[in-house]
């Protein structure tokens, strides 16, 4: 078997939902290898925009498909005071699959 080495290519800011915060970014996307079960893993590392509610604010991460029109939720992250980055680990993807992902923010 010829085995192929991760790729991850950040293409462009896709537009996201409306948010009463300031939108949430994406910084950073990593491509690992799950050595026991054999499968790609993947993290999203984000943070929260401007919070003007702290309140009960989530971060909701999705997750499409290349070619697909919708979204997957991952995870709903819930803003912890003091916090400034968050990661989402997705371990429900395919090897050699295209995925496209964004961050949303709730009050």
């Amino acid at each position: 078997m010829d085995v192929q080495p991760a790729v991850v290519r950040i293409y462009s800011k896709a537009a996201a939902l409306s948010s009463v915060h300031g939108e949430p970014a994406i910084t950073g996307v990593a491509v690992t290898r799950d050595a026991e079960k054999k499968k790609p893993v993947i993290t999203v590392t984000f943070k929260f925009g401007e919070l003007l509610e702290v309140g009960d604010a989530t971060a909701r991460v999705e997750r499409r498909a290349a070619g697909a029109t919708a979204w997957k939720e991952v995870a709903t992250i819930p803003h912890a005071e003091g916090t400034d980055a968050y990661t989402c680990v997705d371990a429900a993807v395919e090897a050699g699959a295209s995925y496209m992902y964004r961050v949303t923010s709730t009050a």
